[in-house]
């Protein structure tokens, strides 16, 4: 889909840009660490892999269930079912999953198709919860700041239960970090440099 013109794809674009470049600088130094392609799961418009892209020099493949509007220059994304990432085993160097797990049907089943495709490394990010409590309130905000998404779940986890899906999936955890970022509500998350 070509990106559209005018104040409002501006304006967007700001936005987008923005909210990205909170999420992507405290994972910069892992995405820094390999060469090679780089698969930006769960894409959306595609600013963070954007950003990635542009300060590390690795091309990078957009993936996403949906061909969004306002996706900006040089991002196009590969549509694909949500279930069967459609590349080879091996195809990525790294892969890129920010903040789009608690979004999928199947996080097991997503995570096991992204460790297939990856050769060297995972870079996950998601909204930390602690509790139920936690629970409702992400699915608010994520109710009210996704409204965009053509499904919206709320497949949230604890650090401790992502940690565990990690190891079923025989990632092991080489980093991991805690920061926060600001789009219209405050948000927790918790990331992870992950082998694999």
């Amino acid at each position: 889909m070509a990106p559209r013109t005018g104040a409002f794809n501006r304006w967007i674009q700001r936005l987008a840009e923005k909210r990205a470049r909170q999420i992507v600088t405290p994972l910069m130094p892992w995405i820094s660490i390999d060469r090679g392609s780089v698969l930006d799961f769960g894409c959306g418009l595609g600013h963070i892999g954007l950003l990635a892209a542009q300060a590390t020099q690795r091309p990078v493949t957009y993936l996403d269930v949906k061909d969004y509007p306002y996706t900006p220059v040089g991002v196009g994304i590969t549509v694909f079912d949500g279930v069967t990432i459609p590349f080879p085993d091996d195809f990525f160097d790294t892969t890129l999953v920010a903040l789009v797990l608690h979004h999928t049907p199947d996080p097991p089943a997503s995570l096991r198709e992204v460790v297939r495709v990856t050769r060297t490394s995972l870079v996950v990010c998601e909204d930390a919860i602690a509790d139920r409590m936690d629970f409702y309130v992400e699915s608010f905000k994520d109710l009210v700041t996704n409204c965009f998404l053509p499904h919206v779940r709320f497949q949230y986890r604890t650090e401790a239960q992502w940690e565990e899906l990690f190891a079923a999936c025989g990632l092991e955890v080489g980093d991991k970090t805690h920061f926060e970022s600001r789009y219209i509500f405050d948000f927790q998350h918790v990331a992870w440099y992950l082998a694999v």
